[in-house]
């Protein structure tokens, strides 16, 4: 083994640890031999598509290695292929972290705009990962894209499961409090009711 592909295998990422969002982005947007960009959120198993061909193994370790894709495919096709062999992590999915770092905003102060956001980029979750966790977390569009992959993830699904509940028990809440303003609005029915009956009963007891 040469020392600059000795080289090369040490600057590559050894799981999706090791990857920031800034690379994960550059990943989603990579067009597949035949013109086909790959899709996770359509299709999760179309991330191994990637490696059908040493031109796609060629753009993805140019994301990794930051090496324009064609000095990677003047290399001799066993080196690359060694170099594509090291990252074969890549055709599984990532996977959450158990924790995060990510410190995200209190729900109360969350505008109904962006719930509304939410909404739509979570039906492409991974595609708008970077724009949730920006919106969401009190980091910068530029701190995120330094956040690793897993972390991204894992604070995703957490603030999703937290609003979720908090939603929930803001409806009951909601429910209640409706609940509560028409038994309100009935009491004073209720009570002139009372008043009738107790009228008529005094006046049919005094002409007993």
């Amino acid at each position: 083994m040469n020392n600059n592909l000795t080289e090369l295998l040490q600057k590559l990422p050894s799981s999706w640890d090791d990857v920031k969002m800034k690379d994960f982005q550059k990943i989603l947007d990579l067009s597949i031999s035949e013109n086909q960009s790959i899709h996770f959120d359509e299709d999760p198993d179309s991330i191994g598509d990637i490696f059908d061909g040493a031109e796609n193994s060629c753009k993805l370790l140019s994301v990794f290695l930051d090496i324009p894709v064609e000095e990677l495919e003047a290399m001799p096709y066993l080196d690359l292929l060694k170099l594509a062999s090291y990252v074969e992590w890549v055709t599984t999915l990532p996977e959450p972290a158990n924790t995060s770092t990510i410190q995200w905003k209190d729900f109360e102060t969350i505008s109904f705009n962006s719930f509304i956001s939410f909404q739509n980029w979570s039906k492409e979750p991974l595609k708008n990962l970077p724009a949730l966790v920006a919106e969401f977390s009190n980091l910068t569009k530029e701190e995120v894209l330094e956040v690793s992959v897993p972390d991204a993830f894992f604070g995703f699904f957490l603030f999703k499961k937290k609003m979720l509940k908090s939603l929930k028990h803001s409806a009951k809440r909601l429910k209640y409090q409706i609940r509560v303003m028409k038994l309100k609005k009935l009491l004073p029915f209720k009570q002139k009711i009372t008043s009738l009956r107790n009228a008529i009963k005094k006046f049919m007891d005094g002409n007993s």
